[in-house]
């Protein structure tokens, strides 16, 4: 598991990816024990399993932030590549992987799209995540909004 110790290692564009990704998910509320954000550079399948016994065992749902650091100029900046949702429902443990953020026209918040074909989508609440019936609507200018967002909140 030395590869899982190593993908959770914490640095201040972590902290600020993690800062934007939960204000843009739920805003400035304070976020519960049931709902946890967790980062890497990428997860295989035995670390997605690993993150479904955790939260198992926690009874949390976990929103792992895959993410990279590129550089601009002189200077690293976060990149969120996607996201992985990991929660046990009724003693099952559901993955959704490579997940992307999209803000619907209107909306203060973002919500958790799905790869391309899923009949619902997710929005986070401060202590759960909470599946939607439903696609999200105008999912490709809400990823644009989103990125904007998320790019502005991490600079």
């Amino acid at each position: 598991m030395e590869t899982l110790a190593k993908a959770f290692e914490v640095d201040d564009d972590a902290r600020t990816c993690v800062a934007a990704v939960s204000q843009l998910l739920t805003g400035h509320a304070v976020l519960g024990a049931g709902l946890t954000f967790v980062l890497s550079s990428g997860l295989d399948q035995q670390e997605l399993e690993r993150l479904g016994q955790i939260a198992a065992a926690t009874g949390a749902d976990i929103l792992n932030l895959d993410y990279r650091t590129d550089m601009v100029g002189s200077d690293d900046v976060p990149v969120l590549n996607h996201v992985d949702l990991v929660m046990v429902r009724r003693r099952t443990c559901y993955v959704y992987t490579r997940c992307r953020l999209s803000v619907p026209r209107g909306a203060e918040h973002a919500v958790l799209v799905p790869r391309t074909g899923a009949r619902f989508h997710f929005r986070a609440e401060p202590n759960e995540i909470v599946q939607v019936r439903g696609r999200a609507r105008d999912v490709a200018a809400g990823v644009a909004r989103a990125d904007h967002k998320l790019t502005t909140l991490m600079a």
